[in-house]
This record gives structure tokens, sequence and C-alpha cells, in this order.
């Protein structure tokens, strides 16, 4: 079928992308996805199937979905986006250090997995010139990162050069010997290129309309996550109708402190324990079999900096809670509920171990149909208090502020403070969790918008008349789609 040949030649290409679906044990290639060379072949690749597709009388849904995702592919290829390579949160040298922590996509065992990874780091030093490269014809091109993010970049990359010292058991010692030779000295470049030459260039505003042909190529990121739903203008109007909404509901329940977890034990035992709550409590929405799911999820403390509060690892089939950041006892039951059952676990563990879902499609990471649906079973939770019932709301509105301060940023031009001081109007952390916040969403536009907007398309699709675990498993057995075609089918024929 054409959707496993086309998804074959992608592995063929960029044997990483086998990770997610283990078709085979191990790659030891990690791919240059930042050289001119890859970016012919994968454009070559493209060309060729969309001939194919175009030459074909009919098309599949697959077939549909991989066609709309190959033109807009190519369409971005008009854009700049190469010349930014990575930035905060969103580079290889995090991805690294993900798997180098044992909660990335690559589950250690054996002294074999370690070697198959650090064979990897073998290719480190040309992607990390090519990155260099990139970055410098993006100077020439006055088209460069602002400085806030350049400077989180450094201080974060800085942090990983000891981390292999920390490595203290006898199974990777060989991993940290490794590392130490193999990526710290490729480490030390691109922070000692950040510092020295790209620092200078930077931007002091914040949002991508700043950029050459910013605006454009903002209108064309929300509409390759959001397609033709949502104008840009549309997103602000609804992020601030429903902020203000919230906001008048948590007025009236009156401002109510969030208080952390004196220890670790005690933030992972009550973790473990509202996990099984909402299993018990909401077991009955779902198709049986998805309760056994549910169940099966391992949750553990982490300690770090550069990290979301709660974030779930489908492949470890795991939930880390970061202590860093310890997460309030107030919020805890939305957050599990989002990460866990029946948010992220239930919805990834089904589709990549249970769902006839081609795997083509599990390949497109739709923020609008993941992070729509985990933000959609928050409102699902039953809250036994006002406090934990304030939580759930402080966490709404984020996610509608979020609709008010990407688009605010990235097209109508505002600077830090003033979205920042937005935050801090309506969301009832501190100053520093929200500045935390806003640097995730310089770094990414149009990444946020896909919770509150992907929520409401959701939402729209339900039949009050039939039973809410039908649509359940509707939604779970469609798999991830692009908005346009899931505003336009209906989910129950």
């Amino acid at each position: 079928m054409t959707h496993q040949l086309y998804l074959q030649e992608l592995i063929d290409l960029n044997p990483e992308i086998n990770d997610m679906f283990k078709y085979t044990d191990y790659s030891d290639t990690l791919t240059n996805i930042y050289s001119d060379p890859y970016e012919k072949k994968l454009n070559k690749l493209n060309n060729t199937y969309l001939k194919r597709l175009n030459n074909k009388s009919q098309l599949t849904c697959v077939e549909k979905i991989i066609k709309h995702e190959i033109l807009l592919e190519l369409e971005g290829n008009k854009y700049n986006f190469k010349y930014i390579p990575i930035t905060y949160q969103n580079s290889i040298y995090e991805d690294l250090v993900d798997n180098i922590n044992e909660d990335g996509i690559i589950i250690y065992k054996k002294k074999k997995d370690f070697v198959s990874i650090t064979k990897r780091l073998d290719d480190l030093g040309e992607i990390t010139n090519s990155i260099i490269e990139r970055f410098r014809e993006g100077i020439k091109r006055k088209y460069t990162l602002p400085t806030v993010l350049v400077k989180k970049m450094i201080t974060e990359y800085k942090k990983y050069i000891s981390l292999p010292d920390s490595f203290n058991n006898k199974k990777n010692q060989y991993f940290a010997q490794c590392c130490k030779i193999k990526m710290i000295p490729h480490l030390k470049k691109i922070i000692k290129f950040l510092e020295k030459e790209y620092l200078k260039y930077t931007r002091t505003t914040i949002g991508h309309c700043f950029l050459p042909n910013g605006k454009k190529e903002y209108e064309f990121i929300v509409k390759n996550s959001y397609g033709s739903t949502y104008s840009i203008k549309d997103i602000m109007t609804i992020g601030i109708h429903h902020t203000s909404i919230t906001k008048k509901i948590m007025d009236k329940m009156g401002y109510i402190k969030n208080e952390p977890f004196p220890t670790k034990q005690k933030l992972i035992n009550y973790s473990n324990k509202l996990n099984n709550t909402l299993i018990e409590e909401l077991t009955d929405l779902f198709p049986k079999k998805y309760s056994k799911i549910g169940s099966n999820m391992k949750i553990k403390v982490i300690n770090r900096d550069n990290a979301p509060d709660v974030y779930y690892n489908f492949i470890q089939e795991t939930m880390y809670i970061n202590y860093k950041v310890n997460p309030k006892k107030n919020e805890l039951k939305t957050l599990i509920a989002h990460e866990g059952f029946p948010g992220h676990h239930l919805h990834l563990q089904y589709l990549f171990k249970h769902s006839k879902v081609a795997d083509i499609m599990k390949l497109y990471n739709y923020d609008w149909y993941y992070e729509g649906y985990g933000l959609y079973v928050e409102d699902l939770v039953r809250h036994n208090s006002k406090e934990s019932l304030y939580g759930k709301y402080n966490y709404q509105i984020l996610r509608s502020v979020r609709l008010i301060v990407d688009t605010g940023i990235h097209y109508y031009g505002w600077s830090f403070d003033k979205a920042l001081e937005t935050m801090n109007k309506y969301i009832k952390h501190t100053v520093a969790e929200n500045k935390s916040e806003l640097y995730r969403y310089i770094a990414d536009p149009g990444q946020a918008l896909g919770y509150y907007l992907g929520k409401l398309q959701i939402k729209n699709k339900i039949n009050n008349n039939i039973p809410i675990k039908e649509f359940h498993k509707k939604y779970f057995e469609l798999g991830p789609v692009p908005m346009d075609f899931f505003s336009n089918i209906d989910i129950y024929d």
C-alpha cells in the first residue's frame, strides 16, 4: 500500500523514526536532518509520492492525509524556518539528554542498548557543524533567535556538560565515558558559537512577526497546525472570551492558595492514589478494556530545571513529575488526568498498541488532536473539594490565555513585558512559573494554541444523544488527522 511504502522510505532516509515503531531493534545512525543533502532527498521523496498520489483516481483517507502533509511540507520550504535549526527546549542536544537520562524514546535494559545510542554520537560532530552553518546563514538574512532564548539555551547547555559525571552506577559508566568523549566536545562547540559569535546578532524582539516575512510565516504555522478552521483574529477573540468566562468563575470562588508537597515521597504517593481514583471514577466513560491500559502507567519523580511540571513518555509508559517545579496539590488531579488516565497514557497506549490506525498517521504530531484531547478530559474529572476545582480552573485559564499571548507575541508584536503582564493578570502561578511558560511560547510559535482549539473542536463533535463512551471509542479509532479533516466528518458514521 502507498502509505506503508512511503513510511518505509522515510525510515530508510531517517532511521531514528523507527525508534517510535520498533520494526527493528536498533539503528546506530544519527541522521543529519540539518544538512542540504538530507533536505534534497526528503524533497525528492515527497515529490515522488505526491506525483503517485496525483495519478491515482481515488485516494483513501490515509492517502489524502499524506498528500495534505506533503503539500504543507513542500510549501514550508519556501520560508526561512531552516535558518533557526534549533531553539530553546527543541534541539537534538536536548533529545540526546532525554535519552541519556533514560526518559527519552529509547529503553535501556542491557549494555548493547547503551552501545547503540553511543554509536549514534559518532555523527554529532557533522550535525553540529550543519547547525552552525544554518545559524550563520540566518545571520546573513537577519533571521535570528531572540536574545532571551539564546541566553537560556547557553545556560541549559552548560548544565549538560556535567551530566555524565552524575552517572554513578555500574551499568552506565561505559555510557558516561562515551558521552564525555563523543558528545561534550560538540556541546562545548555549540555553546562557544552561540556565546561568542551568534549572540551579538540576536534580536531584542520576541515575536515571529519581527523576522523577515515573519507574519506570513506565522500565518503558515497556524494554517499548518489548524487548517482553515480558525483565523488568527478568531483565535485571539476566542482566547479573550473564554479567559473572561473562567476569570469570573475564579473571582467568584475567591483566591485559594495552592500548597506544594514537602517531600518527593509524599508527592509520588499522592500521585499514585489520584491515578487510581481517576481510573475508578472515569472507567464508565470508556470501553471496559481501556481501564486495564490505564492501570499500567508508572509514575516517577524527577528533579530537573529544563522540564515541564508534569509530562508523559509513551515509550516508557511513564508519567514524570518534576519536583523542581513541584506541582501543587490542588492542581495535581487535573494534571494527572491530562497526562495519565484518561489522558495521554490511555490515548497513546491504545493508539500505538491496540488500534488499527495506519502507522504513518502516528507520525503526524497534530497538537490539537493530542493536547486538545488532554485538555478535554480535564473537564471529565470529578472534584470533591473547592481547592481541587480551583486548581482545574487555574489550568483551564492558562490554556485560554495561551491563545491571547501566542498570537499577541507572534502576530501582533507584543513585548516580553506585555505578554508576562497578561499572564500574571490571569494565571495564579508565580511570576517565575509564568516566565518559564512564556519562554516556551516564544520558542515554539503556535504549539500552545492546540490545547484550547483542540478541546473546542472535540466538544463540538459530541452528540449528547449517544453514550459518551461511543464517542471516545470513535475518537481513538479515528487516529491523528488534520483539524480541517476532523471538522468536516461525522465521527459517528
